[in-house]
C-alpha cells in the first residue's frame, strides 16, 4: 500500500487523538485500575483459602493429610 492511499483507520485514529478529552481517558483508567484490584482480591482469596477447602474436603471423605 503506498502512501498516497487513503487509509480511514489512520484518520479516525487521528481524529480520536485530536478530539479527546483527558477525563475521558483517566475514566477509563480509572475502572481498568478498579477490575484489576478486583480480580487480584478474587485471586489473592483463591490462593489462601483453596489449600484449606481441599484439605477439609479431603479430611470429610476419609483421607488423611500425610506430608512425606
Amino acid at each position: 500500500m503506498s502512501n498516497n492511499e487513503y487509509n480511514g483507520f489512520k484518520a479516525l485514529e487521528q481524529e480520536i487523538i485530536n478530539n479527546r478529552k483527558d477525563t475521558e481517558f483517566n475514566s477509563v483508567e480509572n475502572k481498568l485500575k478498579e477490575n484489576k484490584n478486583t480480580f487480584d482480591f478474587i485471586g489473592n482469596l483463591i490462593s489462601l483459602y483453596l489449600p484449606e477447602v481441599l484439605t477439609v474436603l479431603t479430611k470429610f471423605i476419609g483421607g488423611s493429610r500425610n506430608n512425606k
